[in-house]
């Protein structure tokens, strides 16, 4: 109500009032004795209760209309917020399909941050007086192929590798080839991009299971020959390119690693490390600062190393071994020769497997007896070390181990390293 309608009703009263308190005593005059002012005192108050009483039925029906279009307008905001979260599920659902180029953009940021790592480690060409190009490995496999897990050669080991026959697709150089010819190839190979990965299978015994991947690696001539690593590791060595083969296997191991767990996958991959590597403190530095920010790759990587590297390790390959497990990742002992080590220094020391050629173990199971075999493996399931059983050719030799609980077994007869692009 306005002023004007307050103050018309104010005036209205008190004519009420004065009324009352003129024509009462006259109408009523036993009620002549009585004080006009009580009388309309008393009218304006009946007046007031009347009026409080209407404003107040006024009030609750206008509080019950302003409630009821509060509640229409809170169900269209409801109604509103339902089709704006549908929205939102449908922009949600149209940008998870467009996940590549983001994806694309960290396997980008990757690349680059493996390329500043390996433009030390490929200078290492220069010393072997051959043009480096240091970023090239990286970049062809994570822009050019990156569906293909292409990788390099044979980790640098002094001694020839355990299978020296490759997989059936893979063609031999032609020709007999003398050591500056297989130095041009490893060269050229490095700086060309055409050092290709090669998987085989470690499986669980008895299931048969593939748990693992050994990782090989194969370097191919300019036109599409094989050179073995029993040919140019030796020369690679002299050349003082060794180095440099192994640590390209090792980002090729990395990338490959990446792929596996974009797919959710649980399988391992064993990558070979030799002490070469692993004594390299100004590429261990670099290594380790990139496997810090990728820790998330020890649930899925192994190094390995060959016994006799360790058992002669200088004291920096034993930093930088150290260095390497307190970032999670988990080692293997490779081309173990006897039998009687210390299984528990070696835990210690964050290996988790050893590995033992089938013909190996067989001759000491014949020289010392089945108990021999059963005390060792005690001690090995004491200190949370499993065997891998190597060189598993045939079902005989399989039988022959299967008494003697072997964790996990490797060989032809699980399956020949292959092409990773074919597996």
């Amino acid at each position: 109500m306005s002023y004007f309608g307050h103050t018309l009703l104010i005036i209205l009263y008190a004519a009420a009032a004065t009324a009352a308190a003129k024509y009462v005593p006259e109408r009523l005059p036993e009620f002549s004795d009585g004080i006009p002012v009580a009388i309309g005192a008393f009218t304006l108050f009946i007046l007031m209760l009347v009026r409080g009483a209407y404003l107040t039925a006024e009030f609750r029906i206008r509080t019950s209309r302003e409630l009821k279009r509060m509640r229409a307008e809170y169900g269209d905001v409801l109604r509103e917020l339902g089709f704006a979260r549908a929205e939102a599920r449908q922009i949600h659902d149209a940008l998870d399909g467009f996940r590549m180029p983001a994806e694309e953009r960290r396997r980008l940021q990757d690349a680059a941050n493996e390329v500043k790592v390996l433009r030390g480690l490929i200078d290492k060409l220069g010393g072997a007086h051959a043009p480096a190009r240091p970023a090239k490995p990286a970049s062809v496999e994570i822009s050019a192929k990156p569906a293909a897990v292409e990788i390099p050669a044979e980790p640098a080991r002094p001694t020839p590798p355990k299978r020296p026959t490759p997989a059936p697709a893979a063609a031999p150089a032609a020709g007999p080839l003398d050591d500056g010819a297989v130095l041009d190839i490893v060269r050229d190979g490095l700086e060309m991009d055409r050092v290709d990965l090669y998987l085989q299978p470690i499986v669980s015994l008895p299931q048969r299971k593939h748990r693992y991947y050994e990782c090989f690696s194969r370097i191919r001539d300019a036109v599409g020959g094989v050179v073995m690593p029993e040919q140019y590791i030796p020369i690679a060595t002299r050349a003082g390119l060794v180095r440099a083969i192994d640590n390209v296997l090792l980002f090729r191991c990395v990338q490959l690693v990446r792929r596996v767990q974009r797919r959710n996958r649980t399988v391992g991959f064993f990558c070979n490390m030799s002490v070469h590597t692993l004594a390299d403190n100004e590429f261990f530095r670099e290594f380790l600062e990139f496997l810090g920010e990728n820790a998330d790759l020890a649930r899925n990587l192994v190094f390995e190393f060959v016994q006799s590297d360790i058992a002669n390790l200088p004291a920096a390959g034993a930093a930088n071994l150290h260095k390497l497990g307190d970032l999670g990742f988990r080692f293997s002992l490779d081309r173990v020769k006897r039998l009687d080590l210390n299984y528990q220094e070696l835990s210690r020391r964050y290996f988790r497997f050893v590995k033992v050629e089938a013909p190996t173990l067989l001759a000491h199971l014949g020289a010392n007896g089945p108990d021999a075999m059963r005390s060792f493996k005690r001690v090995l399931d004491g200190v949370g070390v499993d065997i891998i059983v190597e060189k598993i050719e045939d079902e005989r030799a399989l039988k022959d181990l299967l008494d003697y609980n072997i964790d996990f077994g490797q060989g032809f007869l699980f399956g020949e390293p292959r092409p990773a692009r074919e597996i």
